[in-house]
């Protein structure tokens, strides 16, 4: 990883919880004037999980997702944000963020959004009355919920969604297992966790809809 690279991994996860900010300042010539700038500094008790993870997960997972795709899968990402009092400057930030995560962390092929959906949404409600221009705005989306849905149930190709996070995709589990049964060209759900738990799972959509080991329940159990 180069420096450029690992300056735009730190700035698209600033805001992770293992980020201390700290505000430095330089003088000019007017002593009234000061520039100011954010540092984010990793915490200490840090260091060591995140160079793992820097160094060995990532490329792992990465070359698994490589292997997925050389299997004949698709792979897209989805990312999705509650519907709430947030600006929509700060929302289609913090959307594009997840949307770059998902391409360069990820490595998937296509990514569709989600801007203003609640965790327990049905996924086949979403996104309806969602303006196509609205997602002008952001770069490399193919489109909304709506749009993911159709690609899939276009696809000659078995689908694999990654998300960032169970609450990334959903809360509902019983809607999950009807999107699911009816949408029957996903063969699986990748759940990135990374890096707050430097965990991924990959979840088969046969074990989903069988409940087998209560995976299904993982989503609706990591409400936040």
């Amino acid at each position: 990883m180069t420096s450029l690279q690992f300056g735009e991994w730190v700035e698209r996860h600033k805001r992770r919880v293992y980020w201390s900010q700290h505000i430095i300042t330089k003088p000019t010539k007017k002593d009234t004037d000061k520039r100011v700038r954010d540092l984010y500094v990793l915490e200490r008790e840090h260091h060591d999980n995140v160079a793992a993870f820097i160094e060995k997960d990532i490329p792992n997972f990465q070359d698994h997702i490589q292997s997925l795709k050389n299997s004949g899968h698709v792979v897209i990402g989805y990312c999705r944000k509650p519907d709430s009092n947030e600006t929509h400057d700060a929302r289609f930030r913090s959307i594009q963020l997840m949307v770059y995560q998902l391409i360069d962390r990820c490595h998937v092929q296509k990514v569709f959004v989600s801007p203003k959906s609640n965790s327990n949404q049905p996924l086949m409600k979403r996104d309806k009355r969602l303006c196509t221009h609205e997602l002008n705005e952001l770069q490399s989306v193919h489109g909304s919920t709506k749009d993911m849905i159709k690609f899939i149930k276009n696809s000659t190709k078995k689908v694999l969604i990654v998300v960032l996070g169970f609450k990334g995709l959903t809360t509902n589990v019983n809607d999950l297992k009807q999107f699911l049964m009816k949408v029957d060209n996903v063969s699986s759900i990748i759940v990135d966790q990374l890096p707050m738990r430097y965990e991924i799972l990959l979840l088969n959509r046969q074990e989903l809809i069988a409940d087998h080991n209560n995976s299904i329940n993982l989503f609706e159990s990591n409400i936040q």
